[in-house]
C-alpha cells in the first residue's frame, strides 16, 4: 500500500511529535508499505548526509522524505495546501496526517484519508476543520494515543463522531533497538559512571510538570543515589543545572541531549528508571496533556529491562500497574523516597517489576500500532 505521511515537524528536532512520526513511518515501511514522508523545509533544513539523519532518530530503515517550502511569511497555510497537492500526485495512496487542515483537503480531493492527533482541539477553527473532515466520504477515521483522549473527543464532539470513527491506540517501542542493550557495568564503563552506585535515570524533556523538581527534592534526601538526567532543549539544560548547583545537589548529573540511537548505554547503566509527571504536564506545542498522554519513554523504559517508577495517574495506568512499576502519587514525595529506598535495598521486588514491563511491552511496538490502524481503520478495503 502506498501511504503519504504528513508532518509539519521540522526534521531533525528533538521534538516528541519528530521522533513519532520518524518511528512510524519506519514501521510502516517495515510492514511492508511504500511510504514517503511530506515536511516542511525550515529551520536548518533537512540533514545534508542522509545516514546522519537515521542514526539520530535510532533508525535502521531508509524511508523517501519530501520537503515542501515553508517561507517565513504565511508558510503554515502554504504547506498545509502543497501537501495536500503532493499526496494527490501519489495514485491510490492512503493519507495519514498529522496535520489537521491539509487532511481536510486531502478527504476532499477524493483521498482516503486518517488523521491523528495527541491533544483536544479547541479553537472555533479547528472544530470546523473537523466537522468538514468528519463529514467527507473519503474520512476512514482519527488515530489518539490514549483511552482517555477518545473518551473526551467522544464526549465533546457527540454529534459529529461515532466510536467507530477514532481509535485509541498507545505509542510504541523498537524493541529490536534494546536486543543488545549493553550490561549495567558496560553501560557506566562507557558513560563514566561509578560501578557500585545506585542511579536512577531520566530521560525526556524538561518542561514544566515533568518532576523536575520531585527529583531534586528526592536527590536532597537521598544523597547516596545518584540522579541522571538525559535530554532536554539547550537552554532548559542550562537552567536546571544553575538551579542544581544553587541548591548544592552534587549527586545529580545531566548528561544533555542525547541522539535517540545512543540511549540505550545510558537505560543501561540505570538501576530503575523515573516518570514523575505532575497533574498539569507541558509539551513542545502547549498546552496540558497530563489528562491524555501516552509517553513513548513509557514504553522505552519498559523495554530495558529496568524498575520504573511512575506517577500513578489514570491515563498511565492503561498501560502501568502495580505488577509492572512502583506506583506513586505525584506530590507524595514520600511515597518517592519509599520507593526508591526499597528498590534500592530490595533486588527480588525491583527485577519482578522489570521482568513483568518486559513482557508487557511486547503489546506496543511500533509496527504492531501500524498493524492495528490499518486492521481496524478497514484501510484495504476503501483503497483496493
Amino acid at each position: 500500500m502506498k501511504v503519504t505521511y504528513v508532518s509539519i515537524n521540522e526534521f531533525p528536532s528533538r521534538t516528541a511529535d519528530s521522533i513519532h512520526t520518524m518511528k512510524m513511518c519506519q514501521a510502516f515501511v517495515q510492514e511492508g508499505h511504500d511510504v514517503e514522508l511530506v515536511a516542511p523545509r525550515r529551520g536548518v533544513g533537512p540533514f545534508k548526509a542522509t545516514d546522519d539523519l537515521w542514526d539520530y532518530y535510532g533508525l535502521n530503515t531508509e524511508f523517501p522524505i519530501t520537503y515542501l517550502p515553508w517561507p517565513r511569511d504565511w508558510g503554515k497555510v502554504l504547506f498545509r495546501g502543497l501537501a495536500a497537492l503532493y499526496s494527490r500526485r501519489r495514485s491510490d495512496s492512503l493519507v495519514y496526517s498529522r496535520c489537521l487542515p491539509t487532511a481536510v483537503l486531502a478527504s476532499q480531493m477524493n483521498k482516503p484519508t486518517i488523521w491523528e492527533h495527541h491533544q483536544m482541539i479547541g479553537t472555533r477553527a479547528q472544530n470546523q476543520y473537523l466537522r468538514w473532515l468528519a463529514r467527507s466520504q473519503k474520512f476512514l477515521g482519527m488515530v489518539v494515543v490514549s483511552e482517555a483522549l477518545r473518551r473526551a473527543y467522544l464526549e465533546q464532539f457527540e454529534s459529529l463522531l461515532n466510536a467507530n470513527d477514532i481509535m485509541a491506540i498507545h505509542d510504541g517501542v523498537d524493541l529490536e533497538r534494546f536486543d543488545s542493550m549493553p550490561s549495567r557495568k558496560d553501560g557506566r564503563i562507557k558513560l563514566g559512571l561509578k560501578p557500585d552506585q545506585f542511579i536512577a535515570g531520566y530521560i525526556g524533556h524538561l518542561y514544566p510538570g515533568r518532576g523536575v523538581e520531585q527529583i531534586f527534592e528526592l536527590a536532597k534526601q537521598l544523597p547516596d543515589i545518584r540522579f541522571l538526567f538525559v535530554g532536554g532543549a539547550n537552554q532548559d539544560i542550562e537552567n536546571r543545572t544553575r538551579h542544581a548547583a544553587d541548591q548544592e545537589l552534587a549527586n545529580v548529573h545531566f548528561a544533555g541531549f542525547v541522539a535517540n540511537s545512543e540511549l540505550p548505554a545510558y537505560y543501561a547503566a540505570c538501576d530503575v528508571l523515573l516518570m514523575p509527571y505532575q497533574r498539569e504536564v507541558a509539551v513542545s506545542g502547549g498546552g496540558n496533556t497530563a489528562s491524555y498522554m501516552s509517553p513513548m519513554k513509557m514504553f522505552e523504559y519498559m523495554a530495558t529491562g529496568r524498575m520504573i517508577i511512575a506517577s500513578d495517574m489514570p491515563v498511565l495506568r492503561e498501560v502501568l500497574n502495580e505488577s509492572n512499576a512502583a506506583l506513586c502519587a505525584p506530590e507524595d514525595i514520600h511515597g518517592w523516597r519509599t520507593a526508591l529506598k526499597r528498590a534500592q535495598t530490595d533486588s527480588v521486588w525491583r527485577k519482578s517489576l522489570s521482568a513483568t514491563a518486559l513482557v508487557d511491552v511486547n503489546n506496543f511496538t511500533w509496527k504492531r500500532r501500524v498493524r492495528d490502524i490499518l486492521a481496524n481503520m478497514t484501510v484495504s478495503s476503501t483503497l483496493h
